[in-house]
């Protein structure tokens, strides 16, 4: 069809995993003709991806939903911003004339009733599930999505989560796994067993509660109580007015005498000679609405241990290519681990077995295929 004109509002300028997943989506509609143009609410390091990629960036402060505005008076304050925020949406949507407005993540609803509003068709990228929270307070965030015209949704388990409400049918629901190109990834194509005498393990994520880094550095003192000699490396950095979770994961450490086993490296642009020197990956989180971030590993044909939560259990097949322990367990994690270094052979075919897998299920061509295929029907439907 002919190229079609695409306005698309993210809520960040960083690159962590949705954000990735929006630069390859956008990045694969300008390679099959489309313009887009990408709206963020700050600077960052997105910013000169997109750019690179032939994606005109407007820089706008839209209010973005967040767990501490669920408070009274930050809520309150939301709203006043809400208001303010909507006319520079209104404006933004006049400058650009969008054929159709792609919203990544849900935390920016807003974009939904303006698009609406102004007879545009919306399409939602739902990349979040929130099983914690209050049921009235899930049906607060997810009712907007009952006015897009499409919810893309990243696993199965946030589909779930939204048809839960009853508010749209699955035929409005699809799921799109997310995909990359791999191959950066598989540097290291003769995966090794991890060494029982020196076990590198390794956490890939942003420094968050839900991502659960707290729960590997227990993991990592029980494995250290039972003999073995294993470090932990963190790659990731926090959220800003989270700083307080680094400094507890640092007591944490130091607590259980493991401080000097812990390594924090911050944010790395890029995690594969991190992944080059682990002998196991983990992925303790919380929640985990997919979990790009296990499929990474996995493609470096590292030994991938991830909870049991959400999205990461339809990534990864318990002993099969990787193994699943019990979400918010560091005994069942460490126990994992130990059943990993005990059997070298069995660890060592599950992680090239989940290279392969990775390759077949989450290819870059066939997820830009989707997202596209999505956009252009809600142009086609308009």
């Amino acid at each position: 069809m002919a190229g079609v004109n695409i306005l698309l509002s993210h809520p960040s300028a960083e690159l962590y995993g949705s954000d990735r997943m929006v630069l390859l989506a956008a990045r694969g509609l300008v390679n099959r003709g489309h313009t887009v143009t990408a709206v963020l609410p700050t600077d960052g390091p997105l910013v000169p991806e997109l750019k690179a990629a032939q994606i005109t960036v407007i820089i706008a402060d839209i209010p973005v939903l967040r767990k501490s505005d669920m408070a009274l008076r930050p809520f309150l304050k939301l709203v006043w911003r809400i208001v303010k925020g909507h006319r520079d949406i209104i404006g933004v949507i006049r400058t650009v004339g969008p054929d159709v407005l792609y919203v990544n993540t849900i935390v920016q609803p807003w974009w939904i009733t303006a698009g609406k509003l102004m007879r545009i068709p919306v399409v939602v990228h739902a990349r979040e599930a929130e099983p914690q929270l209050r049921k009235l307070v899930k049906m607060a965030i997810n009712a907007p999505l009952f006015a897009a015209d499409v919810v893309v949704c990243n696993s199965k388990s946030t589909r779930q989560e939204i048809l839960e409400f009853g508010l749209m049918s699955r035929k409005r629901l699809p799921v799109v796994y997310n995909g990359k190109d791999w191959s950066a990834f598989q540097r290291r194509r003769n995966t090794t067993a991890p060494s029982a005498s020196a076990v590198r393990l390794t956490v890939v994520g942003r420094l968050s509660p839900r991502k659960g880094q707290d729960i590997a550095i227990r993991a990592l003192a029980e494995l250290v109580s039972e003999g073995y000699a294993p470090t932990l490396t963190l790659v990731g950095d926090v959220f800003p007015g989270y700083e307080w979770y680094e400094a507890e994961l640092r007591h944490l450490a130091a607590d259980l005498n493991v401080g000097d086993r812990v390594e924090f490296t911050g944010f790395q642009p890029d995690i594969c000679p991190v992944l080059e020197e682990t002998d196991i990956a983990v992925v303790p989180s919380r929640i985990e609405p997919f979990g790009t971030v296990a499929a990474e590993c996995m493609a470096a044909g590292v030994l991938t241990i991830a909870s049991n939560c959400q999205g990461l259990t339809e990534i990864i097949q318990s002993g099969r290519n990787g193994l699943i322990y019990a979400a918010d367990d560091s005994s069942a994690l460490a126990q994992s681990c130990i059943w990993a270094l005990n059997h070298p052979v069995e660890a060592k075919e599950m992680a090239s077995r989940a290279q392969r897998d990775v390759e077949e299920r989450f290819s870059l061509a066939r997820y830009e295929q989707q997202v596209t295929e999505i956009v252009q029907s809600v142009v086609r439907s308009k």
